[in-house]
């Protein structure tokens, strides 16, 4: 059975993180169901090039979360060792894992203006 690829990715991330899929359209913001909805964001703007509000459509969100969320990622894989070693799986997975990697250096690092 086909699926979007957006799709594939909301499966994907809940299967990972034993989410049922319906829960990532629902209102509740713990970290528990926060977190994955935002990897979903994240992967599918990054890996997929999907616009925030297409991704917004597929989880009922507005496009402005969407764009949160994504920024949310990227600053936990520069200092949150547990949501980096959490989403890693589904990093390598999507390919993104060199991403994560460079946020865990590089970016902590600009962000210290000891690199220009």
């Amino acid at each position: 059975m086909y699926q979007s690829p957006m799709r594939k990715v909301l499966t994907d991330v809940c299967h990972h993180y034993k989410i049922h899929p319906f829960e990532m359209h629902s209102a509740e913001r713990t970290r528990r169901i926060a977190w994955p909805r935002q990897l979903i964001m994240y992967i599918c703007s990054k890996k997929l090039g999907i616009s925030s509000g297409r991704i917004g459509t597929l989880l009922d969100r507005d496009h402005t979360t969407v764009l949160y969320g994504i920024k949310m990622v990227e600053k936990r894989l520069c200092f949150d060792d547990e949501f980096r070693s959490g989403a890693s799986g589904m990093l390598i997975l999507y390919g993104l894992e060199d991403k994560s990697k460079s946020y865990q250096h590089g970016q902590i690092l600009k962000g210290l203006s000891i690199v220009s």
